[in-house]
């Protein structure tokens, strides 16, 4: 049809009336086709074959007259070649804004996730026993050490020096340079302001997710099978799973951090004596030492090469567990699974995890060497206890020594829980947010489909809005209060006051108000001027204005019988609210439309 005006335009009449033809028996294809399928378009399709059948005829008048061309059958007619609507424009050369990262490398298919994530679990089970491993073959030894007052017992007879051994000042001096116990205390409280945020963003989760599932509930039992979008505990199991992970995890650091604090506040004056000059700590330690016999000096030179190897393997202990953690952490089964003859997932775990046999096998190894290292120190002290000859300034020298020995140990430790534990709260903190962010993302996503559904159910309800629902003290309030009458909308007629005036039934002789006819469904409200009725004409001048109709006020007292199902009429949804009794939350119902008298 559109070519046919062209046509016209160029005045090649035969062209225009065969572009024409052919368009009007499309027309009447699509004319026998809406008889059936669409009887609805008919009108429009009409009304497209009553103009199409003036320009036909306008064009087999005009060519019979003027112009005298023989009309283009439908087999002959040109192609009509499509029109460009939008010119396309190249796209932009995005290069030089990737640089080397692979902006997509991180979007797996989920089976391929949930593969590497079952293989980390696995390889931090691995981790984790090998570390706890090494940590209490370590803290076994250092016991055994204490135990014996090693090296300070040793230390203790060297008649080179008088005061604190060079090893025990050093350890000092490093820490008297991290703070001392000061440092022990800032670190408690950081620990403390971060663990009390973790908990607090973990509640703000827990409370995200359960008003969004008591709001969903809640419109369910308003609606009813209406509300027909999925409920809210059916799909949030796994963030409320999330949450309650988190939670155990929160309450173990609270408990380990209770113990940290009990043996903080168990050591705290020895850890308070760390930080107080090397001559006060040195002044009990003022004495001549007494020369040992052949016997002692040779046991001790023998227990303190028995150290010095323990000590190895504790150093030896701490390089492989860094060792392993930085080899884990690298470790990323992803590219594994994605490969295309990727063998199967159970396959791909196990030759990954084998990758560990050997730095497995060396920790087997050091912790075996330490077994047979304890036992010599332990029956070597024996001897070197039973043939020293101990006087008062080696008793003073002994006790100094293992006294600091006993509070530097503690120290350290209580550092390494205190500092582990920022570190923990920390990670968890990243964590939990991220969880919350998913948790933002969840609800709002959900309100969009509320308000969408919601939009689509008060239409169903005859144009009934739902507000939020009032806080439990607005509530109430709300409740003791009489109700007010609300104020009208727009777009809603306003209901005048009743006039006084003569009794009903009364009208002047001679005068009868014009009969009026109930509104068409679906046109729009009469809107009522001011002193006027909704849907009633004002008598003609001269005449007294006809009664009001006696119907009753939706804001006044209800009639007897309130709380039966309302009398045919009223508009779906509409309740006449009762005096001591409020509309329930979510519903703003519209005051009732009176109806003109028939």
């Amino acid at each position: 049809w559109h070519q046919a005006l062209v046509y016209d335009a160029d005045m090649e009449a035969g062209q225009e009336i065969g572009h024409l033809s052919y368009a009007k028996r499309v027309l009447e294809m699509a004319d026998s086709t809406a008889k059936k399928a669409q009887p609805d378009r008919r009108t429009e399709i009409q009304q497209y074959m009553k103009m199409l059948d003036d320009q036909l005829a306008k064009a087999h008048n005009d060519n019979s007259k003027i112009y005298h061309q023989p009309v283009v059958q439908e087999s002959s007619l040109a192609k009509v070649e499509a029109a460009m609507l939008a010119k396309p424009s190249p796209l932009p050369d995005t290069t030089q804004f990737l640089g080397e990262t692979e902006l997509f490398k991180t979007l797996v298919p989920v089976s391929i996730s949930k593969g590497a994530a079952q293989y980390q679990e696995q390889l931090s089970a691995l981790v984790n026993a090998e570390v706890e491993g090494l940590k209490q073959a370590a803290d076994a030894a250092t016991n055994l050490l204490l135990t014996c007052n090693l090296p300070g017992s040793l230390e203790a007879l060297d008649t080179s020096c008088e005061g604190l051994p060079e090893r025990v000042k050093e350890r000092l001096n490093d820490i008297q340079a991290q703070g001392g116990v000061e440092s022990l205390h800032q670190l408690r409280q950081q620990a403390q302001d971060m663990g009390r945020v973790d908990a607090e963003l973990l509640a703000e989760c827990g409370t995200l997710i359960n008003e969004e599932e008591d709001n969903d509930n809640h419109l369910r039992e308003q609606f009813g099978d209406k509300w027909s979008r999925s409920p809210s505990h059916s799909i949030n199991t796994t963030l409320k799973q999330e949450c309650a992970k988190f939670k155990d995890t929160l309450a173990r650091a609270n408990n380990a951090d209770k113990l940290v604090e009990q043996k903080l506040s168990s050591k705290a004056e020895g850890l308070q004596r760390l930080s107080r000059p090397f001559a006060e700590l040195e002044a009990g330690m003022r004495g001549v030492v007494q020369q040992q016999s052949a016997a002692t000096t040779q046991s001790a030179e023998k227990l303190k090469a028995l150290v010095a190897q323990l000590q190895q393997i504790l150093s030896q202990y701490e390089k492989l567990r860094e060792k392993l953690l930085g080899q884990s952490s690298a470790d990323n089964a992803t590219q594994a699974l994605l490969a295309a003859n990727a063998p199967p997932l159970e396959e791909v775990i196990r030759v990954r995890l084998a990758a560990y046999d050997g730095i497995r096998k060396e920790i087997a190894d050091a912790k075996a060497a330490q077994e047979p290292c304890l036992q010599a120190i332990q029956e070597e002290n024996g001897r070197f206890v039973a043939s020293k000859q101990e006087n008062v300034a080696i008793k003073q020298r002994e006790d100094i020594i293992a006294d600091v020995d006993c509070h530097v140990a503690a120290y350290t430790e209580i550092f390494g829980n205190l500092s582990e534990g920022v570190q923990f709260y920390l990670n968890l903190q990243d964590h939990v947010r991220k969880l919350k962010r998913n948790i933002n993302d969840f609800v709002h996503a959900r309100d969009i489909e509320k308000q969408d559904l919601l939009s689509h159910v008060t239409k169903q309800f005859g144009g009934m809005t739902v507000d939020d629902r009032p806080a439990p003290a607005a509530a109430a309030a709300t409740a003791s209060a009489p109700a007010p009458a609300p104020a009208p909308s727009q777009g809603q007629h306003s209901v005048a006051p009743q006039p006084t005036g003569p009794p009903p039934g009364y009208a002047p002789q001679g005068y009868a108000p014009p009969a009026q006819q109930p509104p068409a469904y679906g046109a729009p409200p009469q809107y009522a001027q001011q002193g006027q009725y909704p849907g009633y004409h004002q008598p003609p001048p001269g005449y007294m204005q006809p009664p009001p109709p006696q119907y009753a006020n939706p804001y006044q007292a209800p009639p007897p019988g309130y709380g039966q199902q309302p009398p045919q009429g009223y508009a779906l949804g509409y309740y006449p609210p009762g005096p001591q009794q409020q509309p329930p939350p979510y519903y703003n119902y519209p005051p009732q439309q009176q109806q003109p008298p028939r």
